[in-house]
């Protein structure tokens, strides 16, 4: 089951999102569509729906997690496979630590929506590196954290690789998306 658009906005209204976060989730939501869009013209059997779906719910716990601390992704999924989005629970619970999916034949909705949500810092469209240095200014706070976060960026641009390998454009198209 794949919740529609509304049931999407519905769910985040329902889980209080602030308000920031809800925009940062619809950023995400153009940045991953006009890629999927992009790539599906390209031969991709990319999914629009749990796409969108993933896009504008990965954060859906993410109010509840700054006042928890609880792992958001986690915490996310969990909640999605409750309400029956078992697709969509997968994708939010992969959208901060992914998988090693890039090897694999194929751009998948998990790699789109992990890649779109790396993209946009706060509000605002970037390249990787201005969002991993923004990752590390807030969460490097010890020599592991620091290097946990140094692989996330290094497999985020294997998969800014795999994606723009298969499009007729580089990655700082995405910076047009507002």
């Amino acid at each position: 089951m794949i919740p529609t658009k509304e049931e999407c906005l519905n769910l985040m209204k329902k889980y209080n999102m602030l308000e920031n976060i809800v925009n940062h989730s619809l950023l995400v939501n153009s940045v991953a569509l006009y890629l999927s869009e992009e790539l599906n013209k390209r031969g991709e059997n990319i999914n629009l729906l749990k796409v969108q779906a993933g896009a504008l719910l990965h954060d859906i716990t993410k109010t509840r997690s700054i006042e928890t601390g609880e792992d958001h992704a986690k915490a996310g999924s969990a909640l999605l496979k409750i309400l029956g989005y078992n697709s969509i629970s997968e994708i939010v619970r992969q959208h901060v630590i992914i998988n090693d999916t890039v090897n694999l034949p194929g751009v998948s909705e998990i790699e789109v929506v992990y890649y779109a949500d790396k993209r946009v810092k706060h509000e605002e469209v970037v390249t990787l590196e201005e969002r991993f240095d923004d990752l590390r200014k807030r969460y490097a706070t010890t020599k592991e954290k620091e290097s946990a976060i140094n692989l996330l960026k290094k497999k985020a641009i294997e998969l800014e690789e795999k994606i723009f390998s298969r499009l007729d454009m580089t990655p700082d198209a995405l910076l047009e998306i507002h």
